[in-house]
């Protein structure tokens, strides 16, 4: 299963203190009348069980769910992005419901069109892997590309997108051959704090595919990679740090 992302909500702050039942039913009437961020800070509160509720799982997925169907605006649309994530990570894990691979999609790729840049990776991983859906390499890439290439952000999916599209690349899945680009994009996934793109970018160089041959930056970034805690890149630095 998928890791759940850790982001702190607009108005959570405003939650520190147990509401009485009268504030937290005027909450309610917030959200259904459309109020998505007051949706998400409900789901909040029934995640965890603070501010004066039960925690209740399933409530928190209704109210996560209301978040992101509701409308999104230059104010409220990473909360609302955030909203989708969850609620496709319920779904992905059965939290508060069955696990149901097509809606947590769904919702992944919402996240995604909402600034989640989790949710860009994990709708690509679906479609690359064919986990609940069919494989479409095209749609996996599309997607691995733009969470790559998310300029808000360098978190942990980031990088796995980069290394995606630097594996299609070189295979052709999806798009068409480009060794080049394949390189480029695992040298990128190394910058970003990836072993395994900086073991690639190491073989890439080794064999001078997508980049002319060069030992001295092969050794280099097999070191990088051994520090960053790839074995494999420690055993080819041994095995060439002489060449």
């Amino acid at each position: 299963m998928l890791k759940k992302i850790v982001l702190i909500l607009p108005l959570l702050s405003l939650t520190l203190i147990a509401y009485n039942q009268d504030e937290i039913n005027t909450f309610k009437e917030h959200c259904n009348n459309g109020n998505g961020t007051i949706c998400s800070v409900l789901g909040s509160m029934y995640e965890d069980g603070t501010d004066g509720v039960a925690k209740k799982k399933s409530r928190a997925l209704k109210y996560y769910k209301k978040a992101c169907n509701s409308k999104v605006n230059s104010e409220n649309i990473e909360t609302i992005g955030v909203s989708c994530y969850y609620t496709a990570y319920f779904y992905d894990n059965g939290i508060g419901t069955k696990i149901n691979r097509i809606n947590a999609i769904t919702y992944y790729r919402k996240a995604c069109n909402n600034k989640v840049t989790q949710g860009c990776y994990n709708y690509s991983l679906a479609y690359v892997k064919g986990e609940g859906v069919k494989k479409d390499y095209k749609k996996g890439f599309k997607y691995a590309l733009k969470a790559c290439n998310d300029t808000n952000t360098k978190d942990d999916s980031k990088t796995k997108g980069c290394l995606i599209v630097s594996e299609l690349y070189s295979n052709g899945q999806g798009v068409k051959i480009n060794k080049k680009k394949a390189f480029t994009y695992a040298k990128k996934a190394c910058h970003l704090g990836s072993a395994t793109g900086c073991e690639n970018t190491g073989v890439y160089y080794t064999k001078g595919i997508g980049v002319k041959q060069d030992y001295k930056q092969m050794k280099k970034y097999f070191q990088k990679a051994c520090k960053k805690g790839s074995k494999t890149a420690c055993g080819y630095y041994k095995m060439t740090k002489d060449w």
